[in-house]
């Protein structure tokens, strides 16, 4: 357990390292705004366009306990990272020891899980229940003790409070549970008969997707593959799962895990019975909203998109956990367990919970994930969290299966180099990620972020007022975008926010900030200017940004003649640049052709300083 120590140590220096250096992007600004207002007293109102509402109650009582600042916002993230670090230890049973301990790396090196788990939104938070329930399950299989209902209820209950994929996770863990009942229970004949028609319907589905270009036969199809997947580990000698089923029919056995979801799940959607609208908000509200936006697929990212992230990012897992898929569907899955409780470590009363079951599940979730997230109109890049998690624990369990072998040795050593040398890359590329590049959009995980504009803005700001006024007294005028910058005025008493209807009013501040909203107003910094006259100098900074997205409309005729032969009258010595070009994007995150001070995908934020006051404005007010 000294191993795990040293990895808990090092999961709580790199959640909660720098934790409020970074600026706050659009999402977060919102997120901590509308924590500091139930901090304050204010109450809340559940939005599903802000999710879930536990992420609000959890930050507010970080802002009580730590103060109101960027740091804060983001301590329940960070401890839920430091929490799903850890937590493989449970896994133990069916990932052995070697595994377990794999999987705890794989998770504190990741650097999507890192930079997400440093950041206010939900996917740490799910990503920590999501696991939990995983491990409730076969603990429950194994066991049969009721307690690990009662656990799995409470996750539940706080994933559906967080974020709406749960509703994905919980398809998907529903669905593997018939899938593997049904498969333990067919008869010989039933079940190739099954298989053939499975892999029939699946096959013509696929097939007729990528003529058709439909993604929703894509994913009809993926998802009849993957439940034909689980049928080569269904466990069909031992049945654990029908058998863990089976003791499900006592209703006693249910009765106080669905209470205890419903009470988590009201208290905290109706903010503790003082906004009862939020039971409906909560449920068909919820699930409405986001239903209605997947036709409008924000970000506009092609299907290929989380492909692109786990290249750049998830080596160990998109190659690791990528082999164990195929290993384990060609041959079927190791059981851990009996390994483990050969150690001396079984307890009293364990029933069968493996026999491959739990390879099956990790297949299923992290092919269902892919596949369903994929599928989605709108993909972001935090939901890489949601992919990469599966795959981490299979990196584990092949690494259990490899390292654990008694002959080939010499495999076992070319095994570990490459979980060595693949976990170095995985570090660095978390390292530049999360304490490098944090604020910069050569990283494609930030977007929509802040720029670091903000804070040099704000540090010049606070130092101007400190001399002129007092601590930020001093009158500060804001339009256009709000966010983040709602979340950052906030501190100034004497504030005027004029939105998108600056008046003479605004010739009053010594210090106005315009950011242009060219999507939903037609109000441009020209339009703000008459009303400063001539008595003002203007700094032309940058608010949110995003990264450039040239991986956009990419085909294999594309790509075939860009990095392999090139088109009729291209030259050759493009290849060999584009080559070059790649490898600078990948190793080193340098983007060629673009400049991070002329960055084209950003929204611009104009600084105006009154004249007497602008030499003390550039050099952070010092006299």
């Amino acid at each position: 357990m000294a191993l795990y120590g040293l990895i808990a140590a090092a999961s709580v220096v790199s959640r909660f390292a720098m934790l409020g250096a970074r600026v706050m992007s659009h999402d977060e600004s919102m997120h901590a705004f509308f924590s500091l207002e139930l901090a304050q007293g204010h109450g809340y109102i559940h939005d599903p366009r802000l999710h879930g509402p536990l992420q609000f109650f959890l930050a507010a009582l970080s802002m009580l306990l730590f103060g109101a600042n960027d740091a804060a916002a983001r301590v329940p993230a960070a401890l839920a990272g430091v929490a799903l670090v850890l937590l493989p230890i449970g896994f133990r049973p069916w990932l052995g020891k070697k595994g377990a301990l794999v999987t705890s790396v794989g998770l504190l090196i990741s650097p999507s899980l890192l930079f997400y788990q440093r950041y206010i939104r939900n996917d740490a938070l799910i990503a920590l229940f999501t696991v939990l329930l995983a491990l409730s399950l076969f603990r429950y299989m194994r066991s049969r003790r009721r307690r690990w209902l009662v656990v799995g209820a409470a996750a539940a209950a706080l994933s559906l409070s967080t974020k709406e994929v749960a509703l994905i996770h919980g398809f998907l863990g529903v669905l593997f549970i018939g899938a593997a009942a049904l498969w333990e229970q067919l008869l010989p004949r039933s079940r190739r008969r099954a298989v053939w028609g499975l892999a029939v319907i699946g096959g013509l589905l696929a097939v007729a997707a990528v003529f058709l270009f439909n993604k929703n036969l894509a994913l009809a199809g993926g998802l009849l593959l993957a439940v034909l997947a689980v049928a080569r580990n269904a466990n069909r000698r031992e049945k654990p799962v029908f058998a863990a089923l089976q003791t499900l029919k006592n209703v006693d056995e249910l009765f106080w895990p669905i209470l205890l979801a419903m009470v988590i799940f009201t208290l905290l959607y109706t903010a503790f019975f003082t906004n009862l609208a939020g039971l409906n908000s909560g449920t068909v509200g919820a699930v409405s909203h986001w239903l209605g936006q997947q036709s409008r697929a924000r970000g506009g990212q092609p299907w290929y998109y989380y492909t692109i992230l786990l290249s750049l990012y998830e080596f160990l897992p998109l190659l690791v956990g990528g082999a164990a898929i195929v290993l384990y569907l060609l041959r079927r899955a190791p059981d851990h367990t009996a390994a483990f409780d050969t150690a001396g470590r079984a307890l009293p009363g364990v029933h069968p919970s493996d026999g491959g079951t739990f390879a099956a599940y990790l297949i299923f979730w992290a092919v269902g994930s892919a596949l369903i997230y994929s599928w989605a109109g709108e993909k972001m890049p935090w939901l890489t969290v949601h992919i990469a998690l599966p795959l981490i624990f299979l990196a584990g369990h092949l690494s259990q299966h490899v390292l654990s072998a008694q002959k080939q040795r010499a495999g076992r050593w070319l095994f570990a180099a490459a979980l060595v040398l693949l976990a170095a890359l995985s570090a660095r590329f978390a390292w530049l990620s999360s304490f490098v590049n944090y604020d910069y959009v050569n990283e494609l995980l930030v977007y929509a972020h802040g720029a670091p504009d903000i804070k040099q803005v704000l540090h010049n700001l606070d130092e101007l007022s400190r001399r002129t006024a007092g601590d930020r007294q001093i009158k500060v005028a804001y339009g256009g975008i709000p966010w983040p910058l709602d979340w950052y005025m906030r501190n100034y008493p004497n504030r005027l926010f004029f939105g998108n209807q600056p008046s003479a009013e605004i010739g009053n501040a010594p210090v106005v900030i315009f950011a242009p909203n060219t999507n939903l107003s037609d109000v441009r910094v020209e339009d703000v200017e008459p009303y400063l006259g001539n008595n003002y100098v203007r700094f032309d900074k940058r608010l949110v940004w995003w990264p450039v997205e040239d991986y956009k409309g990419q085909s294999l005729s594309r790509l075939w003649h860009s990095y392999i032969r090139p088109a009729p009258g291209q030259d050759s010595a493009a290849i060999h640049q584009n080559w070059a070009n790649l490898w600078r994007i990948f190793f080193y995150r340098a983007t060629p052709g673009y400049n991070l001070n002329d960055w084209p995908n950003r929204t611009n934020m104009y600084v105006f300083v009154r004249k007497d006051l602008a030499d003390k404005f550039q050099t952070g007010g010092a006299e």
